[in-house]
């Protein structure tokens, strides 16, 4: 009895020496309380805490899964927030570096996990519902922004992964295009018909007020917090305090160019003298089918790498004469010869 004492006393010191560092990591003093549930459940066991399952005696099968499911979900939770999560790439945008499909695990130990801003929802989901696509999360409970210290700091060329910043108001009939490019695509739209028509031009803020009302008379507006904005992956390229400056489509940091690294792709205007590209020659550079874009019957529209850029240069109908950059820091285009 005293050894099986001296067992229990030990996991429960243990217990809550982890308990009271994390108490201290997170800052919030009042969950100190919860050393009592840890005493309880080590020591004294006066509440059946899992009440789902007896404590003593036989439970059944379908019983012993639920306790084992609840507890994963609770683990699983709990090392999302604060050591690890997975991700997975839904666009091509790093290709080449992240390719679509690509699984990370990502750190939130590097920079410092951040703490739910809506702690409740549905586990595992980022901001709706896997099958009827409802919101996920519940706005009953919302904590303030608090992210906790990590080991280290975004330094720049890091790869990182965060929530989208304008992703706070949503068009749900139209997820995949910012709620505040569909309102100036909408007052564009306005502002053209105007012009087309003869009217007087107007203030290009009279044309977003009304495009911001029709875009919200017609679709459903929703605001997600923090936590539940849809997750980016992008390499960082500027930090606090640094200057980013884009000229003829090279990229300066504080003043210095930032040398291009060997898997960076920008889009090229590749023109030919007609004929199209093998392609074959495309799968060996493993440019995939939904990169390429026809712009004409002799001119693809293609996000090439220098490597694989330089390599298209050298097929026998492709017809350059430079390599020249228009004003989008983006797109270069390799102009026919005459």
């Amino acid at each position: 009895m005293n050894q099986l004492l001296t067992r229990r006393n030990i996991r429960f010191a243990i217990a809550a020496i982890i308990y009271i560092l994390v108490v201290i990591w997170i800052g919030n003093y009042l969950l100190i309380i919860g050393l009592g549930v840890i005493f309880d459940l080590y020591i004294t066991k006066k509440v059946n805490w899992t009440f789902w399952k007896k404590r003593n005696g036989n439970n059944s099968a379908f019983v012993e899964w639920l306790d084992a499911l609840i507890f994963a979900v609770i683990a699983v939770s709990l090392i999302n927030i604060f050591l690890f999560q997975n991700y997975r790439i839904p666009t091509p945008s790093m290709e080449k570096s992240l390719l679509v499909g690509d699984h990370l695990f990502v750190s939130k130990l590097a920079y410092g996990p951040r703490m739910p801003n809506t702690p409740i929802a549905f586990p595992f989901t980022q901001n709706t519902m896997p099958l009827t696509k409802g919101k996920s999360w519940s706005d009953l409970i919302i904590w303030k922004y608090k992210r906790l210290a990590g080991a280290g700091k975004v330094r720049n060329n890091d790869p990182i992964v965060f929530n989208f910043p304008a992703g706070d108001t949503v068009v749900l009939e139209e997820t995949s295009t910012s709620y505040y490019e569909i309102v100036r695509r909408a007052a564009r739209d306005l502002k053209f018909r105007d012009s087309f028509s003869g009217s007087s031009a107007k203030p290009y803020s009279y044309y977003l007020r009304l495009a911001r009302n029709d875009v919200r008379s017609k679709n459903t507006i929703v605001y997600r917090p923090v936590d539940r904005r849809d997750n980016y992956v992008k390499r960082c390229i500027g930090i606090p305090g640094d200057t980013v400056t884009i000229k003829k489509g090279e990229l300066y940091v504080n003043g210095k160019l930032v040398s291009d690294n060997n898997t960076q792709q920008t889009t090229y205007v590749i023109s030919t003298n007609g004929t199209t590209i093998n392609p074959k020659a495309f799968e060996r550079l493993n440019i995939y089918r939904s990169d390429q874009s026809m712009i004409s019957g002799s001119a693809y529209l293609l996000p090439l790498t220098k490597a694989n850029a330089e390599t298209i240069r050298r097929f026998s109908n492709v017809r350059w004469r430079r390599a020249t950059s228009f004003r989008s820091p983006f797109l270069s285009c390799w102009q026919p010869t005459k």
